[in-house]
Protein backbone atom coordinates (compact mmCIF):
# COMPACT_ATOMS: atom_id res chain seq x y z
CA UNK A 1 0.00 0.00 0.00
CA UNK A 2 1.26 3.46 -0.92
CA UNK A 3 2.04 5.74 1.99
CA UNK A 4 0.18 9.03 2.32
CA UNK A 5 3.23 11.22 1.59
CA UNK A 6 3.98 9.40 -1.65
CA UNK A 7 0.33 9.65 -2.73
CA UNK A 8 0.29 13.38 -1.90
CA UNK A 9 3.50 13.88 -3.91
CA UNK A 10 2.05 12.10 -6.93
CA UNK A 11 -1.14 14.15 -6.73
CA UNK A 12 0.88 17.36 -6.36
CA UNK A 13 3.02 16.42 -9.37
CA UNK A 14 -0.06 15.69 -11.47
CA UNK A 15 -1.73 18.95 -10.47
CA UNK A 16 1.50 20.83 -11.18
CA UNK A 17 1.80 19.24 -14.63
CA UNK A 18 -1.83 20.05 -15.40
CA UNK A 19 -1.44 23.66 -14.26
CA UNK A 20 1.68 24.05 -16.40
CA UNK A 21 0.02 22.61 -19.50
CA UNK A 22 -3.21 24.56 -18.96
CA UNK A 23 -1.30 27.81 -18.53
CA UNK A 24 -0.14 27.71 -22.14
CA UNK A 25 -2.83 25.53 -23.69
CA UNK A 26 -2.80 27.40 -27.01
CA UNK A 27 0.89 26.58 -27.54
CA UNK A 28 0.30 22.96 -26.50
CA UNK A 29 -2.55 22.71 -29.00
CA UNK A 30 -0.38 24.18 -31.79
CA UNK A 31 2.41 21.70 -31.05
CA UNK A 32 -0.12 18.85 -30.95
CA UNK A 33 -1.57 19.92 -34.31
CA UNK A 34 1.93 20.07 -35.82
CA UNK A 35 2.74 16.58 -34.50
CA UNK A 36 -0.51 15.12 -35.85
CA UNK A 37 0.11 16.70 -39.25
CA UNK A 38 3.74 15.56 -39.32
CA UNK A 39 2.72 11.99 -38.46
CA UNK A 40 -0.07 11.93 -41.05
CA UNK A 41 1.32 14.11 -43.83
CA UNK A 42 0.49 12.65 -47.22
CA UNK A 43 -2.67 10.75 -46.27
CA UNK A 44 -5.41 11.03 -48.85
CA UNK A 45 -7.86 12.88 -46.60
CA UNK A 46 -5.40 15.64 -45.67
CA UNK A 47 -3.94 15.95 -49.18
CA UNK A 48 -7.40 16.94 -50.35
CA UNK A 49 -7.24 20.02 -48.12
CA UNK A 50 -3.59 20.95 -47.59
CA UNK A 51 -1.84 19.33 -50.54
CA UNK A 52 1.90 18.85 -50.26
CA UNK A 53 2.84 21.80 -48.05
CA UNK A 54 6.11 21.41 -46.17
CA UNK A 55 4.75 21.22 -42.63
CA UNK A 56 8.18 21.15 -41.01
CA UNK A 57 9.06 24.50 -42.64
CA UNK A 58 5.99 26.38 -41.39
CA UNK A 59 5.80 28.31 -38.12
CA UNK A 60 3.31 26.77 -35.67
CA UNK A 61 1.12 29.89 -35.60
CA UNK A 62 0.98 30.02 -39.40
CA UNK A 63 0.34 26.28 -39.60
CA UNK A 64 -2.61 26.61 -37.22
CA UNK A 65 -4.03 29.42 -39.34
CA UNK A 66 -3.55 27.47 -42.59
CA UNK A 67 -5.15 24.37 -41.10
CA UNK A 68 -8.11 26.29 -39.66
CA UNK A 69 -8.76 28.08 -42.95
CA UNK A 70 -8.37 25.05 -45.26
CA UNK A 71 -9.57 21.99 -43.35
CA UNK A 72 -13.27 22.07 -42.45
CA UNK A 73 -14.77 20.40 -39.40
CA UNK A 74 -15.53 16.82 -40.36
CA UNK A 75 -18.60 14.74 -39.68
CA UNK A 76 -19.04 10.99 -39.86
CA UNK A 77 -20.51 11.44 -43.35
CA UNK A 78 -17.30 13.18 -44.48
CA UNK A 79 -15.07 10.25 -43.55
CA UNK A 80 -17.54 7.47 -44.34
CA UNK A 81 -16.16 6.86 -47.86
CA UNK A 82 -12.72 6.36 -46.33
CA UNK A 83 -13.95 4.01 -43.61
CA UNK A 84 -15.80 1.97 -46.22
CA UNK A 85 -12.62 1.66 -48.27
CA UNK A 86 -10.71 0.59 -45.17
CA UNK A 87 -13.42 -1.95 -44.33
CA UNK A 88 -13.14 -3.27 -47.90
CA UNK A 89 -9.42 -3.87 -47.40
CA UNK A 90 -7.81 -0.73 -48.83
CA UNK A 91 -4.41 -0.45 -47.12
CA UNK A 92 -3.28 2.86 -48.61
CA UNK A 93 -2.87 5.74 -46.13
CA UNK A 94 -6.35 7.22 -46.26
CA UNK A 95 -6.86 8.78 -42.82
CA UNK A 96 -3.61 7.98 -40.98
CA UNK A 97 -0.12 6.82 -41.90
CA UNK A 98 -0.49 4.06 -39.31
CA UNK A 99 -2.33 1.02 -40.64
CA UNK A 100 -5.90 0.72 -39.41
CA UNK A 101 -6.24 -2.95 -38.51
CA UNK A 102 -9.51 -2.89 -36.56
CA UNK A 103 -12.71 -1.13 -37.45
CA UNK A 104 -16.04 -1.06 -35.63
CA UNK A 105 -18.95 -0.24 -37.89
CA UNK A 106 -21.69 -0.06 -35.27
Amino acid sequence: MMNINCKDKIETDIIGWFDEVAEDSAAVQRRTLRRILELNHGVEYLKKWIGDIKIEEIDENVLESIYASLVPLASHADIEPFTKRIADGDTTPLLTQQPITNLSLR
